[in-house]
Parts: structure tokens; sequence; C-alpha cells
């Protein structure tokens, strides 16, 4: 039996954040599951000059309001992009975060990316274009990732300071160098 979660108040502070004709459907997330719909993506683009990465690092704050972290305290968001339907169309967004377990290993921990991705997937995404996270991906979510169909192609976005408030580095180059791995002859010796 599945039990309602009221929205904190820093939600509702969240919410406050973004122009006035967006908050009513962005509050509606927290009953629709975190999924923003590609009409919805393209009012929030149009809201920060047509910039994707931009819309989708401001919906990070609302990202880590679905965080359970009981042991660290430190929430994680994640907004993964799907595949637009049509070239220049915008994708659904999906939002994730970490969740933690009390009394087992964080090694059980759910991590935000792939949170993100699995929401995504369990929606019918064949891939993902982009994903905002509001920390650098640690190395199993890193490989995590490397395992999607779509990864050579995937981006992700970072908080920085930068003009545009955040950076964009290819899946790749976080990546350990092919030369840096080992090899099958090295790890046996």
């Amino acid at each position: 039996m599945s039990q309602r979660v009221s929205r904190p108040a820093s939600w509702q502070q969240a919410i406050a954040r973004f122009p006035a004709a967006l908050r009513a459907d962005l509050d509606a997330l927290w009953e629709k599951g975190g999924v923003v719909a590609p009409a919805l993506v393209d009012r929030l683009r149009a809201s920060v000059g047509g910039d994707l990465g931009a819309a989708m690092m401001r919906l990070l704050p609302l990202a880590q309001h679905y965080a359970v972290v009981p042991v660290s305290h430190f929430r994680v968001g994640a907004v993964a992009a799907g595949l637009p339907a049509a070239r220049g169309a915008s994708p659904a967004l999906y939002l994730g975060a970490n969740y933690e377990f009390e009394g087992v290993a964080l090694s059980f921990t759910v991590h935000a990316e792939q949170c993100a991705t699995n929401h995504a997937w369990l929606h019918g995404e064949r891939g993902l274009s982009l994903l905002a996270v509001t920390a650098a991906p640690c190395g199993y979510c890193r490989q995590f990732l490397n395992e999607l169909s779509t990864a050579a192609k995937l981006s992700v976005l970072l908080p920085a300071d930068t003009r545009r408030g955040f950076s964009t580095t290819r899946l790749g180059a976080l990546l350990p160098t092919l030369s840096a791995r080992p090899t099958s002859a090295s790890a046996a010796a």
C-alpha cells in the first residue's frame, strides 16, 4: 500500500523560483512522479532563452526533493533528457534522486543518476541525450551510464562557475582512457 507524502515547505520555495506561469504545472510534478512532458519542457526552455541544459539545471533543486537520505543527509538530484520525438523537438525530462536505506550498507543506495535513467526507461525511453546532476557522477554511475545504448553521445551537465552556470562534458571524457584500463595480460600478472 503506497502512502502519500505531503510536499515539504522547501518544495514550495523551490517552485516559487520559477516564473508564475510555470508554477502550477511544476508543482503538479509532485503527484506526477517527476515526469516533465515535452510541452512543459518547451515552456521551461522559453523561460531560460531556449537552452535545454539551462532548463534541466533549473529543475535540479526539485529533483533533490525526492531524495531519501537518512544516512548521509546528502541530497543528490538528477534530470535525464530522453530522446526527442523529432529533430529540434524537446524531449521529456525525468527527475531522479538518491535513495538510502537505514540499517544496510551504503552500497545498496540507489544513485540519482541511476534513478533518473531508470525513470526514463520505465516510461519507454530508448536512450538519454543529456543528464544534469547536482554533483559529478561517481565511478559506479559513470560505468552504469557507459552501458546505455546512447552512451557515446551522452553529455553530462554539472554546476559550474561559468556564464551559463554549468558545464557540459561528454560521458566518455569522464571515463578512464583505454590505455589506462588493465588488459587481460596485465591483470593476470
